[in-house]
């Protein structure tokens, strides 16, 4: 019935992905990564698009208003696995995930 009345499914428009913790919020997904320090902003690679409830109306996704908010994805494919990405101690991700840390490391705890 549901596929009888939709004009389109979601992943007709978008990519899905499911698994972000929502206690990621804050530390792994914001609209302003481009205001941190250079020093300590994420590499654009690391940086995807999401799109939520928030994106979208009933029949058609919003037109933006301001800043997309991107997701910090620290994981890749790599022989058809997903696996962590190994940053260098260089690397402006793994500078902003240490200046994370504490705030990170507190959610392994709950």
């Amino acid at each position: 019935m549901v596929d009888a009345a939709a004009r389109c499914r979601i992943g007709e428009v978008a990519k899905v992905r499911v698994g972000i913790k929502t206690t990621a919020d804050g530390v792994f997904i914001r609209r302003d990564w481009e205001t941190l320090p250079g020093e300590i902003r994420p590499d654009p690679q690391h940086l995807l698009a999401l799109l939520s409830q928030e994106d979208a109306a009933r029949w058609r996704p919003l037109e933006a208003t301001g800043p997309q908010r991107r997701v910090l994805y620290t994981h890749e494919v790599v022989d058809g696995r997903r696996r962590a990405v190994r940053f260098s101690a260089s690397s402006p991700t793994w500078k902003y995930l240490l200046s994370r840390k504490e705030n990170i490391e507190s959610r392994i705890r709950r």
